[in-house]
């Protein structure tokens, strides 16, 4: 058994955080985090602009949330963004049959 402390959910400059990976690495670096799980708004630009990998020793994983204005959802390992105007089963329902990993 192995056992990593992380953080899940934190939002970047690609929605309404105020860092890149490289600053919010450095700040999961200096906190003992080893993995950091980035959820940013209905995007995938993180992803996209700087990729999953590891920067100051922290592994670094893209999801998104999807935020319509009620029952936001974490998603990972995602093909593309469900809109956020879809009903929750729908917007659900998408990212299931893409065999995410969602909560």
């Amino acid at each position: 058994m192995y056992d990593y402390s992380g953080v899940v959910h934190i939002h970047s400059c690609y929605s309404d955080g105020s860092s890149n990976f490289e600053g919010i690495s450095r700040a999961a670096s200096q906190s003992g985090a080893e993995f950091v799980l980035i959820n940013d708004h209905d995007t995938l630009n993180g992803l996209y602009k700087e990729g999953e990998k590891y920067l100051n020793g922290v592994l670094m994983l893209v999801g998104l949330e999807v935020t319509p204005k009620r029952n936001h959802f974490l998603c990972y390992d995602v093909e593309s963004v469900p809109s956020n105007r879809l009903r929750p089963e729908e917007y659900v329902g998408k990212v299931y049959r893409m065999v995410a990993l969602v909560f």
